[in-house]
C-alpha cells in the first residue's frame, strides 16, 4: 500500500489541491493519494503520468479486473457506458437481463431433462442433465453479459484501439474525455462524439462539472445534462476532473505540476451529485463520470481500492482509463 496523504476531499474545499501538490511524494512523484470515510481519490501531474486508455484482454469471468490490475498504473478506473442488443427491436435493460439469463438457463435445463430421458441407465440420465443444463447456463452467460459495446468511441494510439461501434449511436447524447498531448493544456472534456485528433481518449461518459459549475438537472438551464438528470442518485461512481492551477488557485505553496493536475474519485457509497459537488468545491473545472453502481472500480499499481466489479459486470466491460 502506497503512503496515503493526509488531506480531506469532502472538507478541504479549495485548499484541497495546494495541500496535494506541495506535498513531498507529489513534488518527487508527481502523484498523491488518499482516502476519506467514504471515497478514495488520486491527484496526478498529467505530464509525469499521462492518459491512456486501456482494453480488457485474456479470458475467464475475472479478466476486467486482471487487465487492470496488470497496468501497473499510477492510477487506474473502469470505462464508459455500455449496451447491447438482443435484435434490432430489443434493447437490453437491467430488467431484461434477468429474465434472458433465466430463460436461456431454463431452455438448457429443460433440454437437459428431454436429453436425459432417452438414456438408458440412472447415472447417464443424470450426467446428460447436468451437462445440457451447464451448456445451458453458459449460453445464458454468453447471450446475456458478453459482446456489449461501448456507447461512444474509443481511441488510444499507445494501445492501437479505434473503436467506432459507439452504441445506438448514443456517443453524441454523452460526454468524452481524452488528451491531444501530454500536457495539461490538451487535455479535454466536452459534450458529443469523441473528436478527431485525441491520441487517447473515450465517449460514453456523465458529465458531472463544466467550466467549474456543477451540471443541471433542470430542462431549460444552460448546464443542463441528461444524462446528470438521469443517473445523478445513482450510487457507485468512478469520476475524473481536470484542475487548472493557474488563475483559479493559490498554488503559491509550490507545485511541480505545470498548469493543472488530473483529480480521479471513486466510491461505492456516493451518487454522482454528491461526486460533482466535492469536485466542484475543490476547483476542477470539468469533469465526467464514467459506468456506475456495480461497474465502479478504481485501483492504484497492483491493488483495488474500490472494486473490482462482480464476475457479470466484468464479462459487461471492455476499456478502462488510467495514467502510468
Amino acid at each position: 500500500m502506497p503512503r496515503l496523504l493526509k488531506a480531506d476531499l469532502e472538507h478541504d474545499g479549495i485548499a484541497f489541491v495546494p495541500k496535494s501538490v506541495s506535498d513531498p511524494r507529489f513534488q518527487a512523484e508527481g502523484v498523491a493519494w488518499g482516502s476519506s470515510r467514504d471515497c478514495w481519490w488520486a491527484v496526478v501531474d498529467p505530464e509525469a503520468h499521462p492518459l491512456y486508455i486501456w482494453r480488457k484482454s485474456g479470458r475467464g469471468i475475472t479478466a476486467y479486473g486482471r487487465t487492470a490490475l496488470s497496468c501497473n498504473a499510477t492510477v487506474f478506473t473502469n470505462g464508459p457506458m455500455m449496451g447491447k442488443r438482443y435484435s434490432p427491436a430489443r434493447k437490453v435493460t437491467k430488467r431484461s437481463v434477468v429474465w434472458e439469463f433465466a430463460r436461456w438457463a431454463s431452455a438448457g435445463a429443460i433440454g437437459g431433462l428431454a436429453a436425459g430421458s432417452v438414456l438408458q441407465s440412472r447415472r447417464a440420465y443424470g450426467i446428460g442433465c447436468i451437462a445440457a443444463t451447464g451448456l445451458g447456463v453458459a449460453n445464458a452467460w454468453r447471450n446475456t453479459f458478453t459482446n456489449w459495446v461501448p456507447c461512444g468511441t474509443v481511441r488510444s494510439r499507445n494501445s492501437a484501439v479505434h473503436d467506432r461501434q459507439d452504441f445506438d449511436n448514443e456517443g453524441r447524447t454523452h460526454s468524452w474525455f481524452g488528451r491531444f498531448s501530454t500536457d495539461f493544456a490538451s487535455y479535454g472534456i466536452g459534450q458529443g462524439d469523441l473528436p478527431a485528433g485525441v491520441l487517447e481518449g473515450l465517449g460514453g461518459l456523465i458529465r458531472l462539472i463544466s467550466d467549474f459549475s456543477v451540471a443541471s438537472k433542470r430542462p431549460g438551464d444552460v448546464a443542463f445534462n441528461g444524462d446528470f438528470a438521469q443517473l445523478s442518485q445513482k450510487k457507485g461512481i468512478a469520476a475524473w476532473g481536470l484542475i487548472p492551477l493557474n488563475g483559479h488557485l493559490d498554488t503559491s505553496s509550490a507545485s511541480s505540476a505545470a498548469g493543472g493536475v488530473i483529480i480521479v474519485i471513486a466510491s461505492r457509497n456516493i451518487n454522482a451529485e454528491e461526486a460533482a459537488d466535492r469536485l466542484c468545491r475543490i476547483g476542477t473545472r470539468d469533469a465526467v463520470a464514467m459506468d456506475q453502481s456495480g461497474c465502479t472500480m478504481m485501483g492504484i499499481q497492483q491493488q483495488f481500492m474500490v472494486g473490482p466489479p462482480p464476475p457479470h459486470r466484468q464479462a459487461m466491460q471492455l476499456y478502462g482509463l488510467s495514467c502510468k
